[in-house]
């Protein structure tokens, strides 16, 4: 991948623009900072000497935390409670670096999948109800968020969905709560976005091979998806889809995902 100029090497573009733009998610972020305000910025949050210069540490403290970029928080995004800090730590920067994650145009940052994975790092089911509340909000928020961008022309549009869900995955054992938005839904780019994962991003199939190496170790969940997809809800949805959205541009995609599923 092309870095963009000025930025650290081995990010992934966020393609999913102005995910922030949705009211809910805006304010699902105000939510965090919030519930997490009681999370100080210690003198010190403790980066491994042998993975991290004194300056890596120094960029932590140089702004106010709602205005650290995705270059500044890069490095500790990657590295938080692995190599670095605690869960008071995390739970400081949590707010803005969750904002970053969905909030720009054109910006590369960590990928989602990591930032996300940090909550199971942290033991997040083991917070304040407060805390967990505010996180699942986000989450939710975010996926209603996803659910609304449309998948276009790209065979492969599907990809970014995926990606999201296999983020949300990585914090969240249990993903029925997701896919229940999902099958609700009664959006149109909700309903195209079910059709595409089932004929582009092949969720459906129970023998795997997705390409999103984060999947590994979530076979579980993968499974849930797939046996989801297959299920008679689904293909119910799928049906009256058809019928609703029959003169839309991807009706076509809603029976070829009806068809897949047999």
């Amino acid at each position: 991948m092309t870095a963009v100029p000025g930025e650290a090497q081995g990010f992934r573009s966020n393609d999913m623009s102005q995910l922030i733009a949705a009211p809910e998610l805006a304010s699902a972020v105000e939510s965090l900072y919030a519930a997490f305000q009681a999370y100080p910025l210690r003198s010190t949050t403790n980066p491994c000497s042998c993975c991290h210069s004194p300056n890596d540490e120094h960029r932590l403290h140089k702004k106010p935390l709602r205005r650290l970029t995705a270059d500044d928080l890069y490095q500790y995004s990657m590295d938080a409670l692995l190599v670095w800090g605690d869960p008071d730590d995390f739970r400081h920067f949590l707010p803005r670096i969750f904002e970053l994650v969905v909030s720009s145009d054109d910006y590369v940052f960590v990928d989602r999948e990591i930032v996300l994975q940090k909550l199971y790092h942290a033991e997040w089911h083991t917070w304040p109800e407060s805390e967990r509340n505010a996180v699942r909000q986000f989450l939710l928020a975010l996926w209603r968020a996803v659910l609304q961008i449309p998948p276009g022309d790209d065979p492969y549009g599907a990809d970014e969905l995926e990606s999201w869900l296999c983020a949300i995955a990585q914090s969240e054992a249990d993903l029925s709560a997701y896919l229940d938005e999902w099958l609700q839904s009664s959006a149109s780019v909700a309903n195209w976005n079910l059709a595409a994962a089932i004929t582009r991003a092949g969720l459906s199939s129970e023998t795997g091979g997705h390409a999103n190496a984060f999947w590994q170790g979530h076979n579980d969940q993968l499974r849930h998806i797939s046996e989801w997809l297959r299920s008679e809800a689904v293909r119910k949805k799928l049906e009256a889809a058809i019928e609703i959205f029959v003169k839309e541009p991807f009706a076509e995609e809603l029976y070829s995902a009806l068809l897949m599923l047999g």
